[in-house]
């Protein structure tokens, strides 16, 4: 659900449109944080994390490795280089 649906379920909610482009606005936020957190925990290295790979960790999210790379910068998740990665099943 992007933000534009969110607002347009507020609205038909009963909040006036402005308000209820606020209150997505929020709720994207929280929700990119949350993801982002749990990003960093399944990329932190053991014991700490579950230290699975960019590209693991992008298909469990629905992104391209290189968003969760950009996610791991921004936190400043501590990467270990030859982490070993898990294949999806065929």
């Amino acid at each position: 659900m992007n933000r534009l649906d969110l607002t347009s379920r507020m609205h038909r909610a009963g909040l006036r449109l402005d308000d209820a482009a606020t209150a997505a606005a929020v709720a994207v936020q929280v929700l990119r944080r949350e993801r982002d957190e749990l990003i960093a925990r399944m990329l932190s290295p053991q014991p700490a994390g579950a230290g699975l790979s960019l590209r693991v960790v992008g298909t469990i999210f629905g992104l391209s490795h290189e968003a969760v790379r950009k996610v791991s910068t921004r936190l400043d998740v501590k990467l270990t280089h030859k982490r070993p990665t898990m294949h999806a099943p065929e």
